[in-house]
């Protein structure tokens, strides 16, 4: 039942225990240009494209094919990684403003296949 916008975000992950997420949806939920989708996301230990955290949060706003995370926070054994990304998945373009005190080798799959 997710659109193809969140489906996309969202496959690759893995959960030990269910996320806690404060959503708002708006808008047409199959089109991707009409779609609005703010969250406020915390979990424990998961994975995302095979990365293992300890636990991450952050703000998610998903419109027309594009996605802002701020206020990220993913901890990991080794460190932390804080800030924020913007993707636009039309153009396959990703920005990032973060810190990191985490091994970014070990984090860069996260970003998918380049």
């Amino acid at each position: 039942m997710m659109p193809p916008v969140v489906r996309q975000i969202v496959e690759p992950s893995w959960f030990e225990t269910s996320p806690h997420v404060v959503a708002k949806v708006q808008g047409d939920l199959v089109s991707p240009d009409a779609f609005g989708y703010d969250a406020t996301i915390l979990t424990k230990r998961c994975a995302y494209r095979g990365v293992t955290v300890n636990s991450a949060s952050g703000k998610v706003k998903v419109r027309q094919n594009m996605l802002d995370a701020q206020d990220i926070l993913v901890k990991r054994d080794e460190g932390e990684v804080r800030g924020s990304v913007f993707a636009n998945f039309n153009t396959q373009r990703i920005a990032f403003d973060l810190s990191c005190t985490a091994n970014p080798t070990a984090m860069v799959p996260i970003l998918g296949p380049l």
